[in-house]
C-alpha cells in the first residue's frame, strides 16, 4: 500500500498549475473537496506552482507549505532541449517557497510544461534516522484491546518495501484511531467510500500521514471511513489523540486499520520494524489480541 505523492504536470490554459489535491474544511462538517490525479486517485496534499521565464528559461515557482521536507524528481515525457542540469531529485525545506529554474533553449514556455513531469515524494532520506529507542503507543484509545489480523511481512498485502512493517488491527467502522506519536499532519484523503478485495478498490482508501520531525520518519494510519479524518493538514497532534475513524475503504476484507512505519527510501516511504510501548520489545504477531 504505497502512498506517495505522484504528479504529473501538463499543459494548461494559463500559468497557474494546481497539483492534484486540494482539501477544504474537515470531520465538523464542512465540504471536502480533493482533486485527482491523473491515475483518478485522489492524492494527499496540493502543491500549487507557476510557471515563468526568466532570460529565455522557464521556472518554476512555489510553495512546499507542508511541515515536512519534499524531494521533487525532474523529468520529461519527451525529447526536450532543456538545460537542466541541478541536482535531481531536489529537496525542498518545509514551509518555504522555491524556485527551479528548468533552462528552455528554443523551446516555449507552454512545450517545456507540456513536456514536464514532476515527481514528488514524502521526507528527505538524509536527515531520517529512525529512534530506535523510542516505543510507539498503539493507535487507539486506551483502556481498548484488538486482534491482531496481519502482522511484519504478512502474505496477503505486507509483502512489500513500502507495507513489511505494517501491523493490521481489528476494528469496526467509526472506532477511534489515535496517534501513536507526537507529530504533523501532512497528509490526509477522506473522500473515498467503497472498499473489498478487488483491484478496483486497490489505492483507494482514505488514511492520514503524520510525520516526525524528532528522527525524518512518518506513520499512516489507512482504510479510515469516509470523511474520517479528525484533524487537518498543519495540525499538531499529541500521542493517543484522537486523529481519524476506521473504516473498510480501499482494498480491504473487512473493517480495520492498517498502521504503518516509515522512513523515506531512494524514491518511495519504506517501512521499518517499531516497538510498544506496553510490549517488552516483543513482536506482534497475527491472532494476538493487544491493548494499552
Amino acid at each position: 500500500m504505497e502512498k506517495t505523492a505522484l504528479f504529473r504536470v501538463c499543459a494548461w490554459p494559463t500559468v497557474f498549475i494546481c497539483l492534484v489535491i486540494t482539501l477544504v474544511g474537515s470531520w465538523s462538517g464542512c465540504a471536502v473537496l480533493q482533486k485527482k490525479n491523473q491515475s483518478g486517485e485522489l492524492q494527499q496534499f496540493s502543491i500549487p506552482v507557476e510557471f515563468d521565464t526568466l532570460a529565455g528559461d522557464v521556472v518554476v515557482r512555489g510553495k512546499n507549505a507542508l511541515a515536512c521536507p519534499l524531494r521533487f524528481f525532474i523529468q520529461f515525457t519527451e525529447s526536450t532541449p532543456t538545460a537542466y542540469t541541478g541536482p535531481n531529485p531536489i529537496v525542498l525545506p518545509p514551509q518555504r517557497p522555491f524556485s527551479i529554474v528548468l533552462g528552455a533553449t528554443g523551446s516555449s514556455t507552454q512545450d517545456i510544461i507540456s513536456k514536464l513531469k514532476i515527481q514528488v515524494y514524502l521526507g528527505d532520506p538524509a536527515v531520517a534516522h529512525p529512534d530506535t529507542a523510542d516505543r510507539y503507543d498503539f493507535p487507539f484509545l486506551p483502556g481498548r484491546t484488538y486482534r491482531v489480523l496481519q502482522a511484519y511481512d504478512g502474505t496477503f498485502t505486507h509483502n512489500n518495501p513500502n507495507s513489511r512493517y505494517a501491523i493490521d488491527f481489528k476494528m469496526n467502522k467509526g472506532d477511534t484511531v489515535c496517534a501513536a506519536r507526537e507529530g504533523i499532519v501532512v497528509g490526509i484523503v477522506e473522500g473515498y467510500r467503497g472498499g473489498g478485495a478487488k483491484e478496483k478498490y486497490r489505492n483507494r482508501d482514505n488514511f492520514i500521514t503524520l510525520y516526525h520531525p524528532q528522527d525524518g520518519t512518518f506513520t499512516q494510519y489507512a482504510h479510515l471511513s469516509y470523511r474520517g479524518a479528525l484533524v487537518a493538514i498543519g495540525d499538531t497532534v499529541n500521542r493517543k489523540q484522537p486523529i481519524g475513524l476506521s473504516g473498510n475503504t480501499g482494498y480491504s476484507t473487512t473493517p480495520h486499520l492498517h498502521f504503518n512505519t516509515l522512513l523515506p527510501g531512494t524514491n518511495d516511504l519504506v517501512g521499518f520494524p517499531v516497538r510498544f510501548q506496553t510490549l517488552s520489545g516483543e513482536t506482534l504477531k497475527s491472532g494476538m489480541v493487544v491493548g494499552h
